[in-house]
């Protein structure tokens, strides 16, 4: 019914008492009608914020980074207020920041017909704080896509190597999750689901 409804395809994935189903409907590519199978590949979206997360608190754990650390220790001058932003805070999205996703901005490449662009992570945080703040840090709480990106930008200093690699190397592996990658550029390896936008809203 959802490819009915016009979604170019649909991946569900049910587990229920020991067992496993994995179902496939639609296509993964429109332009060459290519069927959509179980095991293609799908962008993750927000679910990529648990494993920052996870990599976060690891460097916690490992005295790398503390939780009352500020933003502008580790990425001084990128954020205004981020004195008075603190790692607790991005994490738990209690930092006040506008969300990139709200800028009219983010979407104009594609819907100019641009489906190549691609942001970098501090053009993302730029689109954000371009924003008047929401709130003062720690008066309240908001979804904040901003404060994601900030992290692994933090992360990416504090270890001195790139946050894929990090993701990799302390949650992929470790878990046997030998389908999962961590990318910022345009494409994504193997074959996978394209996503496609209809009147500014993603399918």
């Amino acid at each position: 019914r959802v490819v009915a409804a016009g979604v170019p395809g649909a991946l569900v994935l049910i587990r229920a008492h020991g067992d496993t189903v994995r179902v496939a409907a639609g296509v993964s590519d429109r332009a060459t009608g290519t069927p959509l199978r179980v095991t293609d590949r799908f962008r993750i979206g927000s679910v990529t914020k648990t494993m920052v997360a996870t990599v976060v608190l690891q460097l916690v754990d490992e005295r790398v980074l503390s939780l009352g650390d500020t933003v502008d220790r580790w990425l001084p001058g990128l954020v205004p207020g981020g004195r008075r932003i603190t790692i607790r805070r991005l994490l738990n999205m209690t930092a006040g920041l506008s969300d990139y996703t709200d800028d009219a901005r983010l979407l104009a490449p594609v819907l100019a017909g641009d489906f190549a662009h691609h942001w970098q992570p501090r053009e993302l945080v730029a689109l954000g704080t371009s924003h008047p703040v929401r709130f003062r840090p720690g008066a309240r709480w908001a979804y904040c896509n901003s404060c994601y990106v900030l992290l692994g930008l933090v992360v990416e200093r504090a270890t001195h190597h790139a946050i894929d690699d990090e993701l990799a190397s302390r949650v992929f592996r470790p878990l046997g999750m030998r389908g999962t990658s961590f990318g910022t550029g345009r494409w994504i390896h193997g074959a996978h689901a394209h996503g496609y936008v209809r009147d500014g809203k993603a399918l």
